[in-house]
């Protein structure tokens, strides 16, 4: 199956020697060639956020994690929740409670951060940001809400050879090489993308979002998009409400760039 999904939650690791990550493009759509590097289980999103987080270690001087102020709660705690482990948790702020610019969040990169985590759209007023230039190592979503799936069938999307580098904690029996055979004591991790599988998958749950996606990508997420703002911004202009999400369809906030909106 190809996924061609909004993502709630890109990440990717920061290298001192290339911190503004500019160079490279970005999977912003998951194409036939990477529909073995997809990880789907009977999990949300934010679980999801966890097993990436359980990658690294945050107790080194290189402990820094930043994300955007406007990521969604669920991420926020994940987040936050690393402090107890020794990570330093930056959010960059939003301005007007709706965009992020992607260039003030560049700027909070440095040689001491780890991991950033950047939204594809803000949850609360479903501005998308633009990740096209940059490559990230992760990716993750849920099926909630848009993608009609219902909830417990969360997406993670690992760069394919970071596979033998990183060694996630927050997994269960099914990421183990010898998954059927349930040996106890330290894991030995399968070799590809199920050693960040959790336990036992919610198949129902898989089986719901399965047909859920079918619709989705047959219809597709950009005439989806204009049937929202067709009946919603629409609707609500007749009714007199303050419209706080982006009227355009196609803005995005790109670096040097905050995008457009209306008024607060």
């Amino acid at each position: 199956m190809v996924f061609c999904i909004p993502f709630a939650a890109v990440s990717f690791p920061v290298c001192p020697a290339n911190a503004d990550m500019l160079s490279a493009s970005c999977l912003v759509h998951f194409r036939a060639s990477t529909r073995s590097r997809i990880g789907r289980r009977g999990c949300t999103g934010s679980i999801c956020q966890s097993i990436v987080t359980s990658c690294f270690d945050w107790s080194s001087p290189r402990n820094k994690r930043v994300t955007d102020g406007l990521n969604f709660p669920s991420n926020d705690y994940i987040y936050h929740g690393l402090t107890r482990q020794g990570a330093e948790i930056v959010s960059v702020a939003s301005v007007d409670g709706m965009t992020v610019p992607l260039e003030r969040i560049l700027e909070a990169i440095d040689e001491r951060t780890k991991l950033v985590s950047i939204s594809r759209f803000a949850f609360r007023s479903s501005s998308l940001q633009d990740l096209a230039a940059i490559a990230h190592d992760f990716a993750t979503c849920g099926s909630v809400k848009w993608l009609l799936g219902g909830p417990g069938a969360g997406c993670l999307y690992v760069r394919a050879d970071l596979d033998p580098k990183l060694r996630p904690t927050a997994v269960g029996w099914a990421a183990h090489a010898s998954r059927f055979e349930f040996v106890g004591g330290p894991i030995e991790y399968a070799p590809d993308i199920r050693r960040f599988l959790n336990g036992t998958p919610n198949v129902p749950t898989m089986y719901s979002a399965r047909s859920s996606y079918e619709i989705v990508n047959e219809i597709g997420t950009t005439a989806i998009r204009a049937k929202s703002k067709r009946q919603i911004i629409g609707l609500a202009d007749e009714a007199g409400f303050t419209i706080r999400s982006p009227r355009d369809l196609h803005v995005v906030h790109t670096t040097g760039s905050t995008g457009r909106h209306s008024n607060p």
